[in-house]
């Protein structure tokens, strides 16, 4: 299981139709506004929280581990099978899970919300633990999406301390990535702007963040193409010549 480790006590505001306030033990979350999203907060989180790393100070890291472990910010939202179920009545029973490096939001009826910042070797192994203690004490909640991943020209120039102008001047280059969305409000995969950005402008990207991105579309695809028809893939794949694109176009 990764390490996780008590950071302090930290105000955390993220808006999406409404505001709210979630305290917590975590430290440097990375809140993408108009893309995060959480349910609400259960005001018992913290203490949970105190008690498992009061429990958890008892055992010393190697140096080793300790050299090895990187801190990884990401959210989770997952939909209950039962829309009436209380997801309060999960919250004690996750903490205990290993849950207790997230904020955990319950304010939306039949879903339950993440903010993890969770110490791992790499991206992939902070998000899979975390699945796995969450399906551990609520097996049949679906996953509906994981963030920092889908993002706009305001999340981009919020996150990466530009101006709104300036983002809206480069995406007209010919080498920027293309939107999986183009509309009013286009939508890019985070993963491919940051590479974009750290590729072909020089900027220095974090790499934690690039690589919780791409851990992050990756999940979000795969959870997507498992709805698919397998005909109708392999059809529409022969038709669009999908395969020679991916081969092509290898994700890095």
């Amino acid at each position: 299981m990764p390490n996780k480790k008590a950071g302090e006590l930290k105000s955390v505001e993220a808006m999406l139709g409404e505001k709210f306030i979630a305290h917590s033990m975590t430290k440097h979350v990375v809140v993408v506004n108009s893309v995060f999203q959480v349910y609400g907060v259960h005001p018992k989180m913290p203490q949970i929280m105190r008690n498992r790393f009061g429990e958890l100070s008892t055992t010393v890291p190697s140096q080793n581990e300790i050299s090895i472990m990187r801190e990884f910010d990401f959210t989770l939202k997952f939909a209950l099978a039962n829309i009436n179920t209380e997801a309060e009545n999960y919250v004690e029973s996750l903490g205990k899970a290993g849950c207790d490096d997230a904020i955990i939001g319950i304010g939306k009826k039949g879903r339950i919300a993440f903010q993890f910042c969770r110490e791992a070797k790499d991206a992939s192994e902070a998000i899979f633990s975390a699945i796995k203690e969450i399906k551990s004490v609520i097996p049949d909640a679906r996953l509906v999406e994981a963030t920092p991943d889908l993002v706009s020209v305001s999340d981009i120039a919020e996150l990466l301390g530009f101006s709104h102008q300036n983002i809206r001047k480069l995406i007209h280059s010919l080498t920027f990535p293309e939107p999986i969305y183009e509309g009013k409000f286009a939508v890019w995969h985070l993963a491919k702007v940051l590479q974009w950005f750290e590729q072909g402008q020089g900027k220095q990207i974090e790499s934690s963040l690039m690589e919780i991105a791409n851990a992050n579309m990756q999940l979000n695809i795969a959870k997507e193409f498992a709805s698919l028809d397998p005909q109708f893939y392999a059809r529409i794949s022969t038709t669009l010549k999908y395969k020679e694109y991916i081969h092509n176009n290898p994700v890095k």
